[in-house]
C-alpha cells in the first residue's frame, strides 16, 4: 500500500507549525496594520487572493523592518499558497537568502518544501537531491524533527524506485525517532511504511511483526483508517505465504473502507492482489475483473507502481488468446502510456533486464493490430515459444525437485547409518578461556554425567538452572560449553534431545507412528515448532520427512 500523499501530508502540517512558531510583535504599523494581524488575517481567510494579499503586505513591513526571520516566514507561508512554478520561486528566494548564513529552520524547510513539490510532479531523483540538501543545513541547525522528516521522505521516493533496503534502513531511524520524541503521527505511518518495503521483501515475518505492532497501536487510538491499511498489509502478507483463502478474506473485508473513502491508490493495491490470487487459483474471469479494475483507478499523472505492469500484461495475453484485437489494442495502449510514466519516474525499465513486452515491441505489435496483420503462423511460433519456455521451467522444476530428494535421502541414510545415542565428546586439551582449570576439568565430568544420566530430558532447563545444579555460573558454563561444545548452550541441549529421540524412534517401532507434535513432546521440547526447527538445523531435513522415511525401515535390537 503507498504512504506518499500521507509523506507530504505529515511534512506540510510539521513545517507549517514551525513557521507559525514564529513570533509576531505589533511595534509598527504598515498599512494600519501590525505583522501579528497581517499573519492572523492571512492565517484566517480562505479566500487565496485575500491571503496572498495579507502575505505581501506582511513581507513588506518585514523588510522595511529589516526583519529577516519574518521575511522568510512570510516568503515560505506565500510559497504554500501556490503548486505551480511561484512556488519554487519563493522557495528560491528563502534558499538564496540562508544557504551561506542558516539558522535553525531556514534554509533547511525551504529545501524540503522544494522536495515534496518535485516529489509530487514525479521528479524523483530531483527530490531525493533537494531532500538531501535540507538534511545538509538541518544538521548545521541541528533540527532533529527535520532531519528525520527528510529521511522519512527519501525513504518513500526509494520505495517508489524499488530500493527496498536503503528504504527500510530509513524508516527505522525515522520510527525510533518517533518514538524517542513520541511523535504518534509520524510512528504510525513508519510503521506502516516499513510494513509495506518488508512484504515488498517477502520479508515476511518483520511484516507480520509490523502489522500485529501497527494493529494494536491503531485500535487502542481508535485510528480507523491506518487499522484497514494494516490488515490490509497483512493480508498481502498471507497471499506471499501462499495462503490464498486468508488473504482473499482479509482483502475482501476491508475493501469496502477504502472504496467508501474513494482512496483509489490503496484500492489499486487491493485489486492487484485479488488479481494475482485468482490468477493463482486458475479462474481467469475473476483475475480479468480486478485487473481492470486497477486500469479504471489509475491516474498515470499519480506516482504509480512498476508492479502494476503485471496486470496490463496478463490482460493483453488474455485478449491475445481470444484473439480479442479491439481489447488487445485498448490495453496495449495503455501499457504504453502506462511504461512512458513510470519510465520517467522511476526509470524502472531501464533497470528491467527482461521484458515481455518493452515499448518497441509493443508500438510494433499496435501496428500489427491496427492494421489487422493478424498472422497465424506468427501466432504459432510464439505460441511453440511460450510452451517451450513453459517446458524448460518445468524440467528445471523437475531436476531441483531430483536433486533436493537426493539431498534428502543422503542426509537420511547418514542419519540412519550414524546416529547411535551418545554422548557429546569432551575435549582432552584444556585451553585457556579464562577459567581457571579445576573448574573447567570438573565442569566437564559433570557435563558427562549430565548426558549420560540424560538430564537434558527437561523442558524447563536454563543455562542459569544447570549452572546452579553444576555448583558454577552461568558465565563459565556457557563459556565452556561454546569453547568445548562448539555450540551455543540452546543448540547444546536441543542436539542432545535430538539425538536422543532419533536412538528411541530406532529402537522402538510405536514411536515410528507419533505425529511430529508426539515425538516433540517425547523429546521434551516445548513445541513441534521449536522441535522442527532444531531438527532440520542439526541434520538438514525436516523431522516429518525423516519419519515417513524411517517407517519403512527395520531395525534389530543391535542397530
Amino acid at each position: 500500500m503507498r504512504d506518499i500523499n500521507k509523506t507530504a501530508y505529515i511534512f506540510s502540517i510539521v513545517l507549517i507549525v514551525l513557521c507559525n512558531k514564529t513570533s509576531f510583535s505589533a511595534q509598527t504599523n504598515f498599512n494600519k496594520k501590525s505583522l501579528e494581524e497581517l499573519f492572523n488575517e492571512a492565517q484566517k481567510t480562505n479566500n487565496k487572493t485575500k491571503k496572498i494579499e495579507y502575505l505581501q503586505d506582511f513581507v513588506s513591513l518585514a523588510k522595511k523592518e529589516k526583519k529577516k526571520n519574518k521575511i522568510f516566514a512570510g516568503y515560505y507561508l506565500l510559497a504554500s499558497t501556490y503548486n505551480n512554478q511561484t512556488k519554487l520561486t519563493y522557495l528560491d528566494s528563502i534558499i538564496n537568502a540562508t544557504k551561506n548564513a542558516p539558522t535553525k529552520n531556514y534554509p533547511s524547510i525551504a529545501y524540503n518544501a522544494k522536495a515534496i513539490y518535485l516529489q509530487n510532479q514525479g521528479l524523483n531523483q530531483k527530490a531525493i537531491d533537494n531532500f538531501l540538501l535540507s538534511n545538509k543545513y538541518a544538521y548545521v541547525g541541528n533540527n532533529e524533527t527535520i532531519i528525520n522528516l527528510n529521511n522519512f521522505a527519501i525513504a518513500s521516493v526509494k520505495r517508489t524506485i524499488e530500493e527496498y533496503e536503503e528504504a527500510k534502513i530509513l524508516f527505522k531511524k525515522t520510527l525510533n525517532f518517533s518514538n524517542v520524541k513520541n511523535i504518534s503521527s509520524l510512528n504510525t505511518i513508519s510503521l506502516i511504511s516499513l510494513s509495506n518495503v518488508s512484504y515488498e521483501l517477502e520479508e515476511v515475518d518483520s511484516a507480520t511483526y509490523y502489522n500485529k505492532l501497527g494493529i494494536s497501536k491503531t485500535l487502542k487510538n481508535n485510528d480507523v483508517k491506518n487499522y484497514h491499511h494494516f490488515a490490509v498489509n497483512q493480508g498481502i502478507v498471507h497471499y506471499i505465504k501462499k495462503e490464498h483463502d486468508i488473504a482473499l478474506d482479509s482483502l475482501l473485508k476491508h475493501k469496502p473502507y477504502f472504496l467508501k473513502n474513494k482512496d483509489s491508490i490503496n484500492l489499486s493495491y487491493i485489486h492487484f492482489y485479488l488479481g494475482k490470487i485468482y490468477q493463482d487459483k486458475g479462474d481467469k474471469e475473476l483475475a480479468t475483473k480486478y485487473y481492470k479494475k486497477i486500469d479504471s483507478l489509475l491516474n498515470l499523472k499519480l506516482n504509480l507502481t512498476p508492479k502494476f505492469r503485471e496486470s496490463y500484461v496478463y490482460l493483453i495475453n488474455k485478449f491475445k488468446q481470444e484473439n480479442d484485437l479491439k481489447n488487445q489494442l485498448f490495453y496495449i495502449e495503455r501499457l504504453l502510456d502506462f511504461d512512458s510514466v513510470v519510465y520517467s519516474k522511476t526509470n524502472y525499465l531501464s533497470k528491467t533486464i527482461f521484458k515481455e513486452y518493452d515499448i518497441p515491441n509493443l508500438k510494433k505489435e499496435k501496428k500489427n493490430i491496427v492494421k489487422k496483420m493478424n498472422d497465424d503462423h506468427a501466432l504459432f511460433v510464439k505460441s511453440i515459444s511460450i510452451i517451450g519456455a513453459l517446458l524448460g521451467i518445468a524440467i528445471l522444476f523437475l531436476i531441483y525437485q531430483s536433486y533436493k530428494r537426493k539431498q534428502y535421502k543422503k542426509k537420511f541414510l547418514a542419519i540412519i547409518k550414524n546416529s547411535q545415542f551418545k554422548q557429546t565428546e569432551n575435549s582432552n586439551d584444556i585451553k585457556s578461556i579464562d577459567i581457571p582449570e579445576e573448574i573447567i576439568k570438573d565442569v566437564l565430568i559433570q557435563l558427562k554425567d549430565f548426558e549420560n544420566n540424560r538430564n537434558f530430558l527437561n523442558k524447563k532447563i536454563t543455562l542459569n538452572s544447570l549452572a546452579k545444579d553444576l555448583n558454577t555460573n552461568s558465565n563459565y558454563l556457557s563459556k565452556i560449553i561454546n569453547h568445548y561444545k562448539k555450540t551455543s548452550f540452546s543448540n547444546y541441549i536441543n542436539n542432545l534431545k535430538i539425538e536422543y529421540i532419533i536412538s528411541e524412534i530406532k529402537s522402538n517401532p510405536i514411536l515410528k507412528k507419533y505425529t511430529v507434535k508426539a515425538i516433540a513432546d517425547e523429546a521434551h521440547f516445548n513445541n513441534a515448532e521449536s522441535f522442527s526447527k532444531a531438527f532440520y538445523k542439526l541434520k538438514g531435513i525436516k523431522p516429518s520427512y525423516f519419519l515417513k522415511k524411517i517407517s519403512n525401515i527395520e531395525f534389530n535390537n543391535e542397530s
